[in-house]
C-alpha cells in the first residue's frame, strides 16, 4: 500500500496496479474483508474527486440549460413585444418582418413565422 500510495499520480504505475489487480481478481476476492478498511482509505480522495467533479459537472449542466431557456424566452418576449409594437403603431407586415430580421438576426422565413404567429394577438 505504501508503495503505491507514492505512485499513485503515475499513469504507467496505474496501469500495471490495475493490470495486477485484474488478473488476481479472485485472490483479491478471498482477501477482500481484510482488505475493506486500507482500501476505502486509499481510495477515498479519489472517490471525493470524482464525486465532486461530476456534481460540478451536472451543476454546470443544469445552469448552462437553464441559461439557454431563458434566453430563448427572453428573445421569444421581445420579438412578441417588437411586432405587437409595430402593429399598433400601423407598421406594415412587410416592415416588421424586415424589422426582425435586422434587430434579431433571423432568416426571412423565421422573421414571416413570427409575424405570423405574433400579429394577430
Amino acid at each position: 500500500m505504501e508503495n503505491y500510495e507514492g505512485h499513485k499520480e503515475d499513469p504507467l504505475y496505474r496501469t500495471v496496479m490495475d493490470l495486477v489487480v485484474r488478473a488476481n481478481w479472485k485472490k483479491f476476492e478471498e482477501v477482500r474483508a481484510e482488505m475493506c478498511d486500507a482500501l476505502v482509505e486509499l481510495m477515498e480522495d479519489y472517490v471525493e474527486e470524482q464525486v465532486e467533479e461530476r456534481v460540478e459537472q451536472r451543476i454546470k449542466e443544469q445552469v448552462e440549460k437553464r441559461v439557454e431557456q431563458r434566453i430563448k424566452e427572453q428573445k421569444e418576449a421581445g420579438i412578441k413585444s417588437l411586432i405587437c409594437s409595430l402593429r399598433n403603431l400601423g407598421i406594415p407586415r412587410k416592415e416588421a418582418v424586415f424589422q426582425l430580421e435586422e434587430q434579431y438576426d433571423l432568416a426571412d422565413e423565421s422573421a414571416e413565422r413570427y409575424v405570423e404567429k405574433y400579429w394577430k394577438e
